[in-house]
């Protein structure tokens, strides 16, 4: 059968109406007054259509994207994990709780599927919730399952295990034995005891504030939950049709 075609792709390509920006123009002078040099900056703003260019300063010239990447990524984690996608944190242990002793008979199990946005002070909620319940202490090991990570507004966390089993420590739960990492496939969970679970809020609201912060430790987990640099720049050429160079 012969191809059909819609007007729009008949249509010849249409010259965009570029408008002046006096907002641009002020924007670009203030950077000027605090010694940034206008000429290391670019912007585009257009319409969704294409048809009217509503401020441009330097569009065609390439520079380091920086946390514009951000943008990249959010976009790769809506189109796989979708905008409402929710993250558990769920905590187990290998028997249910020794109510006198307060104490734990075995290993206390964090399995986490990854959510970005656990802060250490999470970990604190989650430390004092399991005291509120009787626990204080853990005979056996401490085993993170699954991916796991946790970020501060204050400070670097440089190892998200070690920094749980410190909320742990400084809520008042002593961990005798330690901390180790399993996958989630090598925790039998219906032997254990459900203690507690977190849900976060959904992926956009999670996006939002990444981008709205600029924060670099959701951003790198949501990337390594999608499996890396690798994996998000075979989405942009593949799938975003972004060309390569």
């Amino acid at each position: 059968l012969p191809k059909t075609f819609s007007a729009s792709e008949l249509a010849p390509a249409v010259t965009p109406q570029i408008l002046s920006s006096e907002a641009l123009q002020k924007s670009l002078t203030q950077l000027e007054r605090r010694r940034i040099r206008s000429y290391n900056q670019g912007v585009l703003v257009e319409t969704l259509d294409g048809r009217k260019v509503l401020a441009d300063h330097n569009s065609e010239e390439v520079f380091n994207p920086a946390s514009v990447m951000k943008l990249a990524t959010s976009f790769f984690a809506l189109s796989r994990l979708g905008a409402d996608q929710h993250f558990q944190t769920k905590i187990y242990g290998d028997s249910p709780l020794d109510g006198r002793a307060k104490a734990l008979r075995g290993n206390l199990y964090v399995v986490s599927d990854g959510d970005p946005s656990l802060r250490s002070s999470d970990a604190l909620s989650l430390g004092r919730t399991l005291v509120r319940r009787g626990l204080r202490r853990v005979d056996g090991d401490l085993v993170i399952a699954g991916p796991f990570s946790l970020y501060s507004d204050r400070y670097p966390v440089r190892n998200s295990n070690d920094a749980l089993r410190r909320s742990l420590s400084r809520v008042g739960i002593r961990i005798m034995g330690k901390v180790r990492t399993v996958s989630v496939q090598q925790v039998d969970l219906s032997t254990k005891t459900l203690f507690m679970r977190r849900e976060s809020d959904r992926l956009r609201d999670i996006l939002w504030m990444q981008n709205a912060h600029s924060i670099n430790e959701i951003a790198d987990q949501v990337g390594d939950l999608l499996g890396g640099p690798e994996a998000l720049e075979r989405f942009l050429i593949e799938e975003a049709t972004i060309e390569p160079d």
